[in-house]
């Protein structure tokens, strides 16, 4: 079913329809990573699970000061 099918559903039945995206995992993790994900979510019953394409490379951290390190 397409995105729009959802979304047409929803607007038909009035009920919310929802969705998640994963990130993947940084390099060198399994593809286990995702499929623990999603199976953490499928109790919610969500329209679509969307993985992305790209993992987040960008990491932040908070120094004691309050300034963040990237």
């Amino acid at each position: 079913m397409k995105v729009i099918d959802h979304i047409k559903k929803s607007e038909q039945t009035k009920t919310p329809t929802f969705s998640y995206e994963i990130v993947p995992p940084p390099r060198g993790r399994t593809i286990q990573d995702i499929i623990d994900s999603v199976e953490a979510v499928k109790p919610f019953n969500p329209a679509w699970i969307d993985v992305t394409s790209h993992a987040s490379n960008a990491y932040f951290n908070e120094k004691p000061d309050g300034t963040i390190q990237k």
